[in-house]
């Protein structure tokens, strides 16, 4: 079943779960931010004057009790349970407005942000940062099309810490605490060429079959990740799926031929989804 709660989300930039806040969530907007309680559906604007910079943020990142939101900077915020109100403060001086994923690791955050080159086509890194500092290391793999990155997610059981990473394909990624490169394993075997040499029927066949190359967004709860896929310049191509990340990439198809989600995000059990200007709880079974 999917819930419709009311409201318009056009330019919905990045949502994340609030910290000692039961139920709710901190939402940016290109022009605004604002907390929605999912079970209510009720939102609030968040007005403090120093909250202005987290407008239009790519990424919201929760991680020890605080959120960091990758915009025109790094951005500290901090709310305190019982309290509405919000403060922030800026971490180093480095421009994250290229960012196209993030997730927590451990006691940093890993971020993947694009940067251009003179005579080529857009590229991106693997970054990881100091969550103290603000300062960042880049460990990206050369070998790696981190700039076709649709997610990038931390995902933890009882037994391990894992960062998954879906860019054309699924990636179990091995995070050296010495600062050297990343290494990659690669999770789904099922062999998938260039989607630009593909026909729109066999494209179709595809996204809707677990393909990943136009991943949009990613959750996770429980053991199981939930996968958005699509772009609304393809129409009808896209879904929503369920992926076992710790047993080879296993996948299941929950929804298809829905495209439009670009914002997934679990939120003390409800999946919400942002999709165009809407905004949906996704009720599945944990």
């Amino acid at each position: 079943p999917i819930y419709r709660l009311d409201g318009n989300w056009s330019y919905t930039t990045a949502a994340v779960a609030i910290p000692n806040r039961p139920g709710e969530m901190l939402v940016c907007k290109s022009s605004s931010v604002c907390t929605v309680d999912v079970e209510t559906g009720e939102r609030q604007e968040v007005v403090e004057e120093n909250v202005d910079s987290l407008h239009g943020c790519s990424a919201l990142v929760s991680l020890k009790g605080k959120i960091y939101a990758f915009g025109s900077g790094l951005y500290e915020v901090t709310c305190d349970a019982g309290d509405s109100s919000f403060n922030c403060k800026r971490l180093g001086q480095e421009n994250w407005t290229h960012t196209l994923a993030a997730c927590p690791y451990r006691d940093s955050i890993l971020v993947v942000k694009r940067y251009w080159h003179f005579y080529s086509l857009p590229r991106a890194n693997l970054y990881r940062v100091n969550i103290n500092t603000g300062l960042s290391q880049c460990i990206s793999q050369l070998d790696q099309p981190w700039n076709a990155v649709g997610a990038i997610v931390n995902v933890k059981n009882a037994e391990r810490e894992d960062v998954i990473a879906i860019c054309g394909s699924v990636w179990k990624l091995d995070i050296p605490d010495d600062g050297s490169r990343v290494r990659s394993t690669r999770l789904d075997q099922s062999g998938r060429g260039s989607l630009i040499a593909e026909s729109l029927s066999s494209l179709n066949d595809v996204l809707t079959s677990g393909g990943w190359q136009f991943t949009n967004s990613a959750a996770f709860r429980g053991d199981k990740m939930y996968v958005a896929t699509g772009k609304s310049f393809v129409p009808g191509i896209g879904g929503l799926f369920r992926l076992d990340p710790f047993s080879h990439g296993a996948w299941s198809v929950i929804h298809t031929g829905w495209h439009t989600i670009h914002t997934l995000v679990d939120v003390d059990g409800h999946l919400m989804a942002f999709a165009k200007d809407r905004l949906y709880e996704i009720e599945v079974e944990w």
